[in-house]
């Protein structure tokens, strides 16, 4: 993917100044007035972004496991339990994933974070109560968008237990103002560490 592939997204001032394109993650700032603003991304526009990285963490998955299968597009499951993925190992055994694809500038802020209100002010719950995978595939990506720079794959069962039992817990509740009613809550993955199956770079790592 060359620097013109990525998508954009058409987005006119707040000041009605006038319409430019902007890349789609990308803040936009107007060329007239120089307000900058996160624009809303149209569905469309994030679930191609999605759906360009599930091969690339498909990649990923079969470079840890014996694979033999690889469902996506799971219907209820996706929707009521957060579950994105369903693997089939050869072995027999089977494994659910959830995912989350980062853009790169989510990168500073060096986070896992987990949805927690859909919308804080009717309370619709998000995708904190429905964590029901075994893991959770979190990465971030290039500016290119053609691979990731680092993923972590989370354990999502004993991440449940130390956040229930209080030996982990949160360090902010953050509420997205810029481009969605949600609210979320962040660890620093500096804290992550025994929750985490694997990380990127993990044949290197002694363990």
């Amino acid at each position: 993917m060359s620097i013109n592939d990525i998508p954009t997204v058409r987005v006119n001032c707040p000041n009605g100044c006038c319409g430019f394109k902007v890349a789609v993650g990308k803040s936009a700032t107007c060329p007239i007035c120089k307000r900058t603003w996160i624009p809303d991304i149209p569905f469309s526009k994030d679930w191609a972004f999605n759906e360009r990285l599930q091969s690339i963490a498909d990649a990923v998955y079969s470079n840890i496991w014996q694979v033999k299968q690889i469902q996506r597009n799971l219907g209820s499951l996706d929707k009521d339990r957060g579950i994105d993925v369903h693997l089939q190992l050869v072995s027999g055994l089977t494994f659910d994933i959830q995912e989350k694809f980062r853009r790169a500038e989510a990168r500073h802020y060096w986070q896992f974070t987990v949805e927690y209100k859909n919308n804080p002010v009717t309370g619709e719950p998000g995708e904190f109560y429905k964590l029901a995978a075994n893991y959770y595939f979190y990465a971030y990506v290039n500016k290119l968008e053609n691979c990731f720079t680092d993923w972590f794959i989370v354990d999502l069962n004993s991440f449940k237990e130390a956040y229930n039992s209080g030996l982990l817990k949160e360090d902010e509740l953050r509420e997205n103002t810029l481009r969605s009613k949600a609210s979320f809550l962040c660890f620093n993955w500096s804290e992550m560490s025994p929750f985490i199956f694997r990380e990127s770079g993990w044949q290197t790592k002694v363990r």
